[in-house]
């Protein structure tokens, strides 16, 4: 399929959709940064992560601008869709959980991850992708923006890279109520399903 995103299924704690912020974070600049970095950890942790990665990639490339409006609507019609495609097949889940490792989580983030292949053709980076033992800290990966950023899984490439694919899933998962945790690891981010009884 070509995403090469880890994904692995969790145990308790579950988020409230993402999708309310205080008006004056709505279309955050480079200038906020310095302010979310002085907020407390838990009100950080109100604020969507596609938010708080957008603010954080602004400025950054002349080369590539981007619009965070338009990303995080990108993000609100996917997440949309992926509701959509999952409800329209639930009834393969309820027919032979098997299939699914008996795993309702498991069920909702393959559906996840095929939708985001097949209909918007999001992928992975294949000029950016090595194994952890490869990562040297003179490769250049954290070179472009686009590579790091969510920006650039969202834009006309919808290519993203192990950094980006990862909050990508957590956004558009978090939206749609699914209890996702980003976990980094070395040389690594991946998404973990941590709640609902599932781990």
């Amino acid at each position: 399929m070509g995403i090469a995103s880890a994904v692995l299924i969790a145990g308790p704690a579950q988020r409230a959709p993402e999708d309310s912020v205080a008006p004056h974070e709505a279309n955050p600049n480079s200038s906020s940064v310095v302010s979310l970095v002085a907020l407390p950890t838990a009100r950080l942790a109100e604020i969507p992560i596609a938010r708080l990665n957008l603010a954080c990639a602004e400025g950054l490339s002349q080369r590539e601008p981007f619009d965070v409006n338009t990303c995080l609507s990108t993000i609100q019609h996917w997440s949309a869709h992926i509701q959509s495609e999952t409800q329209r097949h639930l009834y393969r889940f309820k027919q032979n959980p098997g299939e699914f490792q008996n795993s309702e989580g498991f069920f909702k983030m393959l559906i996840m991850s095929v939708v985001l292949a097949e209909d918007f053709n999001v992928r992975y980076d294949e000029q950016r992708r090595e194994s952890p033992t490869e990562v040297r800290g003179d490769d250049g990966f954290f070179a472009n923006p686009a590579s790091v950023f969510l920006y650039g899984v969202l834009g006309e490439k919808r290519q993203g890279t192990c950094s980006s694919l990862p909050v990508l899933y957590v956004a558009l998962g978090r939206q749609l109520g699914y209890p996702l945790k980003l976990v980094a690891t070395k040389g690594h981010l991946f998404v973990r399903w941590d709640g609902l009884g599932e781990r």
